[in-house]
């Protein structure tokens, strides 16, 4: 059977495997762009853990330095918590909890 999974929450979730490279130039993430073995895993991992945001099950992504934080994707960037090291590895995709933002990152806020 499928399974729906948010965009941006597969591009940041750290089991999900991409079949291509990922950047802010490239077309949009696809589903045949992710590796289906890690996706199966990644929602069964991320459906056990709590947003430190929002309290709700769901939240794959975890802080990159400590991984004890972990959040959605859409509650990390309400916070200020999403960081693209454009610099580092051809654009490393990191969510940061508070206590470990990088203050020289690029953050992205669209608003709601």
């Amino acid at each position: 059977g499928g399974a729906y999974v948010h965009r941006m929450c597969a591009l940041f979730s750290p089991l999900i495997g991409l079949l291509r490279d990922v950047n802010p130039d490239s077309r949009p993430l696809e589903a045949d762009d992710l590796e289906p073995s890690y996706l199966r895993k990644e929602l069964l991992r991320g459906g056990r853990i709590r947003c430190d945001v929002c309290g709700r099950a769901g939240a794959s992504i975890g802080c990159f330095i400590c991984s004890t934080k972990s959040y959605h994707f859409p509650c990390a960037l309400r916070a200020g918590l999403v960081e693209w090291h454009w610099w580092h590895n051809f654009g490393q995709r990191v969510v940061h909890c508070p206590a470990h933002r990088d203050p020289l990152c690029q953050v992205f806020w669209e608003g709601d």
